[in-house]
């Protein structure tokens, strides 16, 4: 053996020996009488920083042995029993049988204890008054009452997940109060966003006016209960009158999830290619051909005529409006620039539209509104532009995003026809598969920031690890996607072609910026005047386009989807069973150790880097929590002290990062050959195609990622760049501790 070797194997064997630790001098002083050569300290240390997959380094300074995963790609037995082992209780469940209940608590946060329950509500309980509620028993006898109420039926509450089932286990525990065996709490939440995702409110009230249960003194326990019954009635109706309602069920149930266990199924379950005939029913339709309509560009005058009829249409004549919008007409005549300030009241949205619209209608070439924020874009779409349509006779306009705003409904089709040919589906799957498929059949644009809250809710309402992000980023439409058959109902397609065909184009500083700067292979620039509203952020907009960025969170997320070592849908355990492999396969087994290195060397790197964070500005416990925290970072860095080891953690990571990509370079490489000789064979050929596409979107991430960080610890051109090391929000209990 080499000296390396001879010194990783003697720490593992002292460490197996002390399995709360050494400290770093301790675990020297022990190593260094079995080398054949004497070491100096920092080269053993160096050494073994250099196997993370080995060795972990405490935040008490403690090393001890990692605690090795099993690595061996699971079988499909186990795979099934992992994704069912989560909701056991379903095979007890009754159709129709359950409890709706309410809780009115003093405290908004579930699990402190002084958040004290005042009022429970179950069905037809009747109404309490607050001289019943300053006489009413003990919490501890509402309790078991309310349990001797429910007997052994599951609890449905609105936002049950987050506070109404765990403010009752807090209050049991507290109080010495043992749960009953069939404690159950559903949650109507999650399920109204999934089958309602373009809801802009999914508050109880809100549903409850939607599905005519409102009450007229809601937010007392007994009135939301009623409001919630009628809520739950008018989900399982959604269920049943569409077919992407049914789908839904039917993917919940595939899941093993308890809402199938209890509500009524449809009449009929369909078929994925029913499903996937409701893609794009409600498209925005195509703009007509532009053409100019105006005899003249725009002058003063004609901006003046114009800005007299919005005031004989009720706006309030603004001098300093007109003042803007004179300097826009004349610049975007004559070309060039203007810079233009405008307080707060000036009425700037119309100032620079009108004489965009007259512009773009005189000269036949698009003009594109540019903002820095989702909330002036909608502004600009849904209340000023309308009002511009009116004023220009034929105007039109549309919104456009980056491409990977939107969803890709090719991808969408072949994640249904795989997950309806499964047996068992994972909960974070089958759960965002559903919102989508209602999502596709009644989105207008197919931007999946009009999901809003929705994927990240699922996320936490799951546990998900982030595996519902990753299932979303993974059917974010691309430049490689097989949209053939959409052609005429493709989301991206259709808002690049409205773009294309409108007056004026709303868009984003991102975009703009990517388009112009050069940043993105996408597309050609989509107009040659720009107005840019919100101008003061422009400098932050060209930071995030410019900048290459590393996310932990990105990185663990893309880590898992390509191998899990409990399965859970992972690239490594579908790659077996479509592809046909052997659990003994190099190339999977390659893959899973060299993620297995990937997870442990990012472990190390991301102490390493809170460390050096923290020993480089003094910052309170509080601030950390509320704001995080950034610091700049450069080549003398790891020269300094504590710079060897985040040098050797940086260096563990970059290195199984790229035997990561290679092993899963060939994995894309023989996926591509079985979708070629899949070709043709009913039923194959769109679950190899599917693995085949995971393997290369997966890939593509991971180069991405992969070449910002190598970019990063390269520390070229360090000059020119700024390189900053930046600690989120950490949540106050992982505050008390380095991650």
């Amino acid at each position: 053996m080499g000296i390396e070797e001879d010194v990783v194997a003697s720490a593992e064997d002292i460490l197996k020996q002390t399995p709360g630790g050494l400290t770093k001098e301790a675990l020297v002083r022990l190593v260094t009488p079995r080398l054949p050569n004497r070491l100096i300290a920092a080269k053993i240390i160096e050494i073994l920083r250099k196997q993370p997959q080995h060795f972990t380094e405490g935040g008490d300074g403690r090393w001890r042995l990692r605690e090795q995963a099993g690595l061996l790609p699971l079988d499909e037995s186990v795979a099934a029993a992992t994704t069912t082992m989560a909701a056991p209780s379903v095979q007890n469940l009754r159709q129709g049988c359950y409890v709706v209940f309410d809780l009115e608590a003093i405290g908004s946060d579930a699990l402190s204890p002084t958040t004290e329950i005042i009022q429970i509500a179950a069905w037809r309980w009747m109404q309490i008054t607050m001289d019943e509620v300053r006489d009413a028993p003990p919490a501890g006898q509402a309790l078991q009452t309310f349990f001797a109420y429910v007997g052994d039926l599951p609890l449905i509450a609105h936002n049950g997940a987050s506070y109404d089932g765990p403010l009752i286990k807090a209050t049991c525990e507290r109080l010495g109060m043992a749960l009953p065996p069939s404690f159950l709490v559903l949650d109507t939440l999650p399920l109204a966003r999934a089958l309602l995702p373009l809801e802009t409110s999914h508050r109880v009230g809100d549903l409850a006016r939607r599905f005519d249960s409102a009450r007229s003194d809601a937010h007392r326990a007994d009135a939301d209960v009623e409001m919630l019954a009628g809520i739950i009635q008018g989900l399982e109706r959604e269920l049943h009158n569409s077919t992407t309602g049914a789908a839904v069920y039917e993917l919940l149930r595939r899941a093993g999830d308890p809402w199938a266990g209890i509500l009524k199924p449809p009449a009929q379950l369909p078929t994925a290619a029913e499903i996937i005939t409701t893609f794009g029913a409600h498209l925005t339709a195509l703009l007509p051909e532009r053409e100019p309509s105006l005899p003249v560009l725009p002058d003063t005058l004609m901006v003046d005529e114009v800005f007299a009829q919005a005031e004989a249409r009720g706006r309030t004549r603004r001098e300093a409006q007109l003042e803007l919008a004179h300097l826009a007409t004349d610049t975007l005549r004559e070309g060039g620039y203007a810079v233009i300030e405008a307080g707060t009241g000036v009425g700037k949205s119309l100032g620079y539209s009108l004489p965009a619209a007259l512009q773009a209608r005189a000269g036949g070439r698009p003009v594109a509104l540019s903002t820095f924020t989702r909330v002036l874009q909608t502004q600009l779409v849904e209340r000023e532009l309308p009002f511009v349509q009116q004023l220009v006779p034929g105007l039109s306009y549309a919104l456009l995003q980056g491409r990977a705003n939107y969803l890709s409904l090719s991808r969408l089709a072949e994640e249904v026809e795989d997950a309806l040919a499964e047996t068992h589906l994972p909960a974070a799957r089958a759960w965002m598969l559903a919102t989508l498929v209602r999502f596709a059949e009644i989105s207008a644009y197919g931007n999946l920031e009009e999901l809003g809250y929705t994927p990240r809710s699922l996320e936490d309402y799951l546990a998900a690890d982030g595996a519902v992000l990753q299932f979303l980023s993974s059917l974010r439409a691309s430049r490689d996607d097989r949209s053939a058959s959409f052609a005429g109902v493709d989301f991206y397609r259709r808002a690049r072609e409205n773009a294309e065909r409108a007056d004026l184009v709303v868009v984003n500083h991102a975009l703009l910026l990517s388009n112009f700067l050069g940043t993105t292979l996408d597309e050609e620039p989509f107009a040659t005047q720009v107005v840019c509203d919100e101008a003061h952020t422009l400098e932050e907009a060209a930071t995030l386009a410019l900048e290459q960025r590393v996310e932990e969170q990105r990185l663990r997320r893309i880590l898992q989807a390509i191998y899990h070592p409990q399965g859970r849908g992972s690239l490594v355990l579908d790659s077996r069973r479509r592809l046909g492999l052997p659990s003994d396969d190099p190339v999977l087994l390659a893959i899973a150790r060299a993620v297995d290195a990937a997870q442990a060397a990012l472990d190390s790197l991301s102490q390493q880097l809170y460390r050096y964070v923290t020993n480089k500005i003094v910052v309170g416990r509080s601030d950390l929590q509320r704001y995080g925290v950034r610091v700049s970072i450069d080549l003398g860095a790891l020269s300094a002290a504590g710079g060897p080891a985040l040098r050797s953690a940086a260096d563990a990571l970059g290195h199984a990062l790229s035997e990561l990509r290679d092993a899963l370079g060939q994995l894309v490489d023989r996926a591509t050959a079985a979708a070629e000789q899949a070709e043709g064979q009913a039923g194959r050929t769109a679950r190899v195609r599917r693995i085949t596409r995971l393997a290369r979107s997966l890939l593509r991430d991971l180069r991405e990622v992969s070449e910002h960080y190598r970019w990063f610890w390269s520390f070229e051109h360090g000059s020119l760049y700024v390189r900053i090391v930046e600690l989120g929000k950490i949540e106050p209990e992982a505050a008390l501790r380095p991650p």
